[in-house]
């Protein structure tokens, strides 16, 4: 069958984007309206008939809604994959998945990049959600950025990629110079040692912006009051870099806290790479140890922590030492940390779902 294009506008390779949930045709139209005529939708499962046309309600009426149950979802993304990179009317850079996420919030999509090739990948795809109305610079940025470096990105927003977050951030200078803080010989993506006698290493916590006594105590509040257990075993706890220069931190931080920790000025506006530098460099113990700070995983408290209630949690001991981010609740934060060593769940694969089975946010039950 020949392929059907409802665009006014040609000549030019589309992105394909694909329902995995039934959406209202006006969810359809304000996403097409975003996309500027670069996206097309699939309106059946062969992708004979492409949607690029905002104004074409009937069509918007009928796309076909791709059921999303494993193991055949992943067989069909993976369909859908060979079958656009020999697509000439179609770019295959990205896949658009419009989801049960996008059906709630009606504001943002998931951005699939074909993953296969990748050993430490957990499904066929890496990706990221992304505002709609940050979606055409979202797409120009993988002509130059990764899945992984978007996805960090999205790390930085509320959860989902947005264009004016990210600029934002761009224009805040940091006070940290990552080439002061070369990689410690200790350092390695080998688990951190530790034991069961004590709660070492502690998780570091970067506060990069003003946050409120109350809400350092709500997280910390949050955080510590769940079942982590066997009795008899410590339980995790994080530790607030107060200096740029040894004693780091006074450890542990226990709730309530009197006061606010203090930060190092530098910190202030630092990013999420920034604080990466510092725990590779200063964390790692000299004697190849137990350290009393953790260098792979780390959290930090940005400008979104006050109001959102979220934090960043961080790893760089996966994926052959790539630094990897999400934006997490107060609840899972000391939990998604936890897990790769506890349960072998990987921040990647934890990071993986919530963009695109959830809103980009981590966040796990305390039960």
């Amino acid at each position: 069958m020949t392929p059907t294009t409802r665009s006014h506008a040609k000549g030019s390779r589309k992105f394909l984007a694909i329902c995995s949930a039934d959406l209202h045709p006006k969810i359809l139209k304000s996403f097409l309206s975003h996309a500027n005529q670069q996206v097309a939708i699939a309106a059946n499962i062969d992708l004979s008939d492409l949607i690029t046309d905002d104004s074409d309600d009937k069509a918007l009426s009928s796309v076909k809604v791709i059921e999303r149950k494993l193991p055949e979802w992943f067989q069909t993304i993976t369909k859908f994959m060979d079958t656009i990179a020999h697509r000439s009317d179609v770019n295959s850079k990205a896949l658009i998945i419009l989801d049960a996420n996008t059906a709630q919030d009606k504001s943002t999509c998931f951005i699939a990049v074909d993953n296969r090739a990748d050993e430490y990948s957990p499904s066929p795809y890496r990706g990221f959600r992304c505002e709609f109305a940050s979606l055409v610079p979202a797409l120009e940025a993988l002509a130059y950025a990764s899945a992984i470096d978007l996805r960090n990105q999205a790390a930085l927003c509320p959860g989902a990629w947005r264009k004016e977050i990210l600029e934002a951030k761009k224009q805040q200078p940091s006070g940290i110079k990552r080439s002061d803080y070369p990689v410690h010989k200790a350092w390695s993506t080998e688990l951190v040692p530790s034991n069961n006698e004590t709660s070492k290493p502690y998780f570091p916590v970067f506060r990069t912006a003003d946050v409120s006594l109350e809400v350092i105590n709500g997280f910390l509040k949050t955080n510590y009051d769940q079942e982590w257990g066997p009795s008899g075993i410590p339980d995790p706890r994080v530790s607030f870099i107060i200096s740029l220069s040894p004693p780091y931190c006074q450890a542990p931080a226990e709730h309530p806290l009197n006061s606010v920790p203090e930060t190092p000025k530098a910190l202030m506006h630092a990013s999420p790479e920034d604080c990466d530098a510092i725990a590779r460099c200063c964390f790692p113990a000299p004697d190849g140890g137990i350290p009393e700070l953790n260098y792979q995983r780390f959290i930090v408290m940005d400008e979104l922590t006050e109001e959102e209630k979220t934090v960043i949690v961080a790893t760089n001991n996966e994926n052959g030492g790539q630094l990897l981010m999400a934006r997490c609740d107060f609840t899972g934060a000391l939990a998604a940390l936890v897990a790769p060593g506890e349960t072998g769940l990987s921040m990647d694969h934890q990071i993986h779902d919530a963009a695109d089975n959830g809103n980009g946010v981590i966040r796990i039950s305390p039960d």
